[in-house]
């Protein structure tokens, strides 16, 4: 029997503001790669027959066994092709646990149905999904951030986890869960990207930067590594204030 799982806040409309923090011309390159990053390129389907091709997927791991250091993508990272299919006015929250909704993937294509009514007569936005029947391995080479199409927020990777969980093990595991389990992470990945971004405006090389940031979030202040204070909230917000004070430091005026 299954679960009901949350869903994203009011109406159509507004689920792509919900689900997404970068899409197409939005993205910042230097990011590294996290959950709910979208990518275009050539992959393999070994549970589908046919060629290799060109195809949308999403990552579907946790960010921290992505990267082998903190920086760098490891081969091997697990995946769902992505497909388009119709229009949604109601988020599926009690039904079709095998897919995730990814309401308004590439903005100009939902933009011509924006505003359509279903059916039954509410607001319907177009929507592509992740395919949890269609899941693929991914080298670090797929992973390049120049295939990138998408990045998830925090709340949209917590629902697609919650729901490939939900898949997988049947538990109805709380959404504020998945959110707790991946906040510290998504922070993490939030100082590497503008600690990158401020080295290369300043001239430096975005992978050295990388690792400087690393270096400094893996240093004990005292009271444990930086690192592991982003996983409390309590200190995550002071990590990320000094980790930008930090790079500016760094950074500012070197050419």
């Amino acid at each position: 029997m299954g679960a009901k799982l949350d869903t994203p806040p009011g109406a159509a409309s507004g689920w792509a503001r919900t689900i997404w923090r970068y899409r197409t011309d939005e993205i910042v390159k230097h990011r590294p790669v996290t959950a709910g990053d979208v990518f275009k390129t050539t992959v393999n389907v070994p549970t589908k027959q046919g060629p290799d091709a060109e195809r949308v997927f999403i990552v579907l791991q946790h960010p921290c066994s992505i990267r082998i250091d903190g920086v760098n993508v490891r081969d091997g990272v697990l995946a769902a092709v992505v497909k388009r299919d119709g229009a949604l006015s109601e988020w599926p929250a009690d039904r079709i646990y095998n897919k995730m909704p990814l309401p308004e993937l590439i903005p100009d294509s939902a933009a011509k149905s924006a505003g359509a009514p279903s059916e039954s007569g509410p607001v319907a936005v177009k929507c592509w999904w992740a395919d949890f029947d269609s899941l693929v391995i991914v080298s670090a080479e797929q992973l390049d951030p120049e295939n990138r199409i998408a990045v998830m927020d925090l709340d949209g990777i917590a629902l697609l986890l919650q729901r490939f969980a939900h898949l997988l093990t049947r538990a109805a595991v709380a959404k504020h869960i998945f959110v707790e389990s991946v906040a510290g992470a998504d922070a993490e990945v939030e100082v590497l990207e503008d600690w990158i971004g401020r080295a290369i405006d300043a001239g430096a090389k975005g992978t050295d930067a990388a690792h400087d940031c690393m270096r400094w979030l893996r240093e004990d202040e005292g009271g444990g590594m930086r690192q592991a204070q982003l996983e409390d909230p309590a200190t995550r917000k002071r990590i990320v204030r000094e980790a930008a004070l930090e790079a500016e430091h760094r950074y500012n005026g070197a050419g």
